[in-house]
This record gives C-alpha cells, structure tokens and sequence, in this order.
C-alpha cells in the first residue's frame, strides 16, 4: 500500500495523494481534508512527513492484517460448512430439510432414510422401498438394473 501512496511537503503543511481511494476513510479519521486544487490529502497543522507516513501505513498494515485474519476464518468455515454436508449427518439434513420444504429440486427423495449416493445424478438409495435392498431410486423412479 505504502508505494502507491505519494508523501509530500508544500508550504509547510504534508500532502498526500496516489491511490489513496482505499484508506481516504482512514485518512479523514486522521484529520486530513481533501483539497480539490492539489488533488491530494492536506494534513492541517505542524505534521510531519515521517509522523504522517508511520501513521498512515502502521494503521493500514493493522487493518490488512485484521483482513488477512476474518479471510482465514471465512475459510475454515466454508470448509467446516462442506465437510459436514459430506458427511452423512449432512447429507441426511439436507434430505430432511427437502422433505419439509417440498422442494421441487428434491421430488426425487423418496423419505428422510434415503442414503444420497450423488446429489449431482440426483439417485438415492433406501432400504424401505427397495427390492430386496438392491433398488436405487433415480429421479423418482425405482431403477433396479434391470
């Protein structure tokens, strides 16, 4: 962030101007105003350029570190969240919640025993309405191989 960011002193007072779209929140927290004419930040008052630039990027640094942090929780969670839909506690809810729902994505499922061999061939497997246990029901349909 710190090399897209251009430091300044004119008249005393510390300019800042680059790509600063990203962090003007950050800066306006800092006390800057925005001045049209010179197309950058204005720091008012006795600021120093070395004062200003620490400032600046140890708080930016801090929030692409808190970023960097929500991002790895996001992830875990996601695969937290896939993990369990794999396993067969999830699969079996997301049976349940279709039976509820009706959905008409899910009118293949037969009931809530229904063993989901592959929701993308949309084929389920279910020991109460198969023949002799070797019964598949595929889109709605008992298929036994025959």
């Amino acid at each position: 962030m710190s090399k897209s960011l251009l430091y300044s002193v004119k008249d005393s007072v510390v300019h800042v101007s680059g790509k600063t779209y990203q962090c003007k929140e950050t800066l306006k927290i800092m006390g800057a105003k925005w001045c049209q004419k010179e197309q950058s930040w204005v720091f008012p008052g006795e600021s120093s350029i070395d004062t200003v630039r620490t400032s600046l990027e140890s708080i930016l640094a801090e929030a692409v570190e808190t970023q960097r942090k929500i991002n790895r929780l996001q992830n875990a969670e996601r695969k937290a969240r896939k993990l369990w839909e794999a396993s067969p506690e999830g699969k079996k809810a997301r049976v349940i919640e279709a039976l509820r729902a009706n959905s008409p994505i899910y009118h293949w499922i037969c009931c809530e025993h229904c063993e989901v061999i592959s929701w993308d061939r949309m084929t389920a497997y279910c020991m109460k309405h198969a023949d002799g246990g070797n019964a598949f029901r595929v889109r709605g349909h008992i298929w036994t191989g025959d």
